[in-house]
């Protein structure tokens, strides 16, 4: 499975910032003696109670660049998709160092960023492969408004980004991959379709199968599942796949450079 990251700003070095007051005032404290700093609660009252007060103070800061709560740091899935990509494109890329550091400092960042904007066009010219969902023939959004795609990520035996108790689902540069957990080399599908109760595959000559349960469990690729839903193999370039990784990278690095701060870069457990 694909890790999760979090990129941030370093807003801490950043003097003028709404929420600055909030960080270095001390609420209370815990048992073994820590200071509780006021931003730690007010975070709380949000998460606990919906409590505006976190809203008020990122709404409209200069360094929400999520428009969310906490905006100056976001997650990403697929980062490692995203470099297998960079890889191919433009192999000796600085950017494939990305995950060997956790900070880049200022004095760095300008050429960081000019390598983000400058590897756009090399990912446009590569062929990437990724699994499409759809339910009801419509395109199924992601948490950020995109369509949802499962990206390869590169190995030549496939990417499994989906199992149950019976099967794993993945996505190869020939199609879908379903493999059983018992063993044995997978099935390759240019799609997989759900309706209700039965699942169809189409090979890649064109032909439909009915999928079987294995124990009783038949294959699956979300959860939950929609009453009819499609999994398709698409091939697009590898800008498109990437896209909302690769602008907000930029996004991000490229506000750390201009306040003259660091870009953080952590692994979510």
């Amino acid at each position: 499975m694909d890790r999760r990251f979090k990129i941030s700003v370093d807003v801490f070095r950043i003097p003028h910032r709404r929420c600055r007051i909030f960080q270095e005032q001390i609420s209370d404290f815990y048992q073994d003696g820590r200071p509780r700093f006021q931003w730690e609660v007010i975070r709380q009252n949000w998460m606990l109670s919906r409590n505006n007060t976190i809203l008020e103070i990122c709404g409209d800061c200069r360094l929400n660049l999520t428009e969310t709560v906490e905006g100056c740091s976001t997650t990403i899935d697929y980062l490692d998709s995203y470099l297998a990509a960079v890889a191919v494109a433009r192999p000796d890329s600085i950017l494939l160092s990305l995950l060997q550091n956790n900070v880049y400092e200022y004095d760095a960042l300008e050429v960081f960023v000019k390598e983000l904007k400058s590897v756009t066009d090399d990912l446009e010219n590569i062929t990437w492969y990724g699994a499409q969902l759809f339910a009801f023939a419509l395109p199924v959004p992601d948490e950020n408004g995109k369509p949802l795609i499962y990206p390869w990520d590169g190995d030549p035996h496939g990417y499994y980004f989906f199992s149950n108790a019976a099967y794993s689902t993945g996505v190869s540069t020939e199609g879908i991959l379903l493999r059983e957990l018992r063993g044995g080399q997978p099935s390759v599908f240019t799609s997989l379709l759900r309706h209700g109760p039965q699942i169809l595959g189409m090979d890649r000559q064109g032909s439909m199968h009915n999928l079987v349960p294995d124990g009783g469990i038949m294959p699956a690729w979300e959860s939950p599942s929609h009453e009819i839903s499609e999994l398709r193999h698409v091939k697009m370039s590898a800008l498109e796949i990437f896209r909302h990784i690769h602008e907000t990278l930029i996004l991000f690095a490229g506000t750390a450079s201009k306040e003259q701060t660091a870009f953080m870069v952590e692994e979510v457990y």
